[in-house]
């Protein structure tokens, strides 16, 4: 599930004297770059604004509207070279540093970003706008504690600031505190109820608690709101995979395609939709098309693997399995993918030994032990202590504790950990 985050560029313009000056513009220059920045021509205030800067290079406010216009247009490396102008201009202009550290996070330049966050704070500390910030910056940093009280302190310098609420929702996503993530979205709700993204960051907090209709109901008012939010029918996508609907799960994702037609991880998520429907062609041609996008997708290329293994192409899977691992070498669920296919072509000395990836996996089901306490497969075993835990489900715990049987036989003392309600099937397992 996607959450949205942002910084916001703060387009407070310096007021012109309305005395004529020749190292200055004159006021209704300025002005009428305004409106026109307001109006949303950013390209033509880019070709005017530079044009003026020939005749007025020292004139930082210009600058500045450079940089937001080009901001606006995805122009991330222009705008850091004008905001940067600015604050060389005015060193004072709070607002010229709240810029650049925005620009300098599209960048991914979170430390630079976070430094001229700091300093726009210090020219401007009741401005509720450049903690919230630095708050996003220190969230893309991990330093979700820290993100916190930024946050919290733009709220108490403006308990009517929404954007502070809603960040905090969901910074509190990323620690998993859904339930208090919801609050702060229904706070920033209730302070705008239209707000499009607060609805569809909740609909995806109430997915993690297992929340589904709730989920997709706030989903879809997201989208009632905002109809080309394409974050919004890729969220509500997952939600219908979920809940079983592939059929809607697919419809949605294609919704979202649509808005956003390089969107790599839409077609990954349909073709795990497909797959899960057994369509297998149609999964391979969705990740085919995310891959193609996004060449070092490495889920795409896992999943891609995984559907030619299902259709029985065992070397074609070792193919794209290894494509993954060579893009990531500690892609741990590929590797434990391949063991499968090993253990399928008779290799089984290769396929368990891959196999003890499964532990290094985000998916993993047990903790790994502490490696000298492992035993190797080779050392003697008699008069040793072995404790084996469960760890798959009830049908590999069935199907493979009778060779615990062999430890016992080579004079191991062996204790088999295993759920209470298995004790009554299991304690037979080494009578006669």
């Amino acid at each position: 599930v996607n959450y949205n985050s942002k910084g916001y560029i703060h387009i407070r313009i310096i007021k012109m004297s309305k005395k004529t000056n020749s190292n200055y513009p004159p006021k209704e220059v300025i002005d009428r770059l305004i409106i026109l920045l307001k109006q949303k021509q950013f390209s033509y205030v880019i070709n005017h604004g530079l044009a003026l800067t020939k005749q007025f290079p020292n004139t930082f406010t210009i600058w500045n509207i450079l940089g937001i216009a080009s901001q606006s247009l995805g122009k991330i490396a222009d705008a850091a070279r004008f905001f940067k102008k600015v604050i060389k201009l005015n060193p004072k202009f709070a607002e010229g540093f709240n810029n650049l550290a925005i620009t300098l996070q599209a960048q991914g330049k979170f430390n630079e970003a976070l430094v001229s966050s700091k300093n726009a704070i210090l020219l401007k500390p009741d401005s509720c706008i450049f903690h919230t910030n630095k708050g996003i910056i220190l969230q893309e940093k991990g330093k979700l504690d820290e993100s916190l009280r930024d946050f919290k302190k733009a709220i108490s310098l403006n308990p009517k600031y929404v954007e502070a609420y809603y960040n905090m929702g969901i910074t509190l996503q990323y620690q998993d505190k859904q339930e208090k993530a919801i609050k702060y979205y229904k706070k920033a709700l209730s302070l705008n109820p239209n707000y499009a993204q607060a609805y569809s960051n909740m609909s995806a907090a109430y997915k993690e608690l297992g929340k589904l209709n709730e989920a997709i109901k706030f989903s879809k008012v997201a989208i009632s709101l905002l109809p080309d939010y394409e974050e919004a029918y890729y969220n509500l996508g997952a939600m219908f995979r979920d809940q079983g609907n592939f059929n809607e799960a697919i419809e949605a994702y294609k919704k979202a395609i649509v808005l956003k037609p390089n969107y790599a991880e839409a077609y990954n998520n349909m073709g795990i939709a497909f797959k899960e429907q057994d369509k297998l062609h149609e999964a391979i041609r969705a990740f085919t098309k995310a891959v193609s996008i996004k060449p070092n997708y490495i889920y795409a290329f896992n999943n891609i693997a995984g559907s030619l293994k299902d259709q029985g192409n065992l070397e074609k899977a070792l193919n794209f399995y290894s494509k993954a691992i060579s893009i990531n070498p500690d892609y741990a669920d590929a590797h434990y993918n391949c063991s499968f296919i090993y253990n399928l072509k008779g290799n089984l000395q290769k396929g368990f030994k891959l196999y003890e990836w499964r532990l290094k996996s985000n998916e993993a089901r047990a903790r790994s032990p502490r490696k000298k306490l492992i035993w190797d497969g080779v050392k003697p075993v008699c008069g040793k202590k072995f404790l084996v835990y469960e760890e798959q489900g009830l049908g590999d715990i069935i199907q493979f504790c009778r060779y615990l049987l062999l430890l016992k036989q080579k004079g191991a003392k062996v204790t088999f950990k295993v759920k209470k309600k298995l004790h009554a099937l299991l304690h037979t397992i080494d009578s006669d």
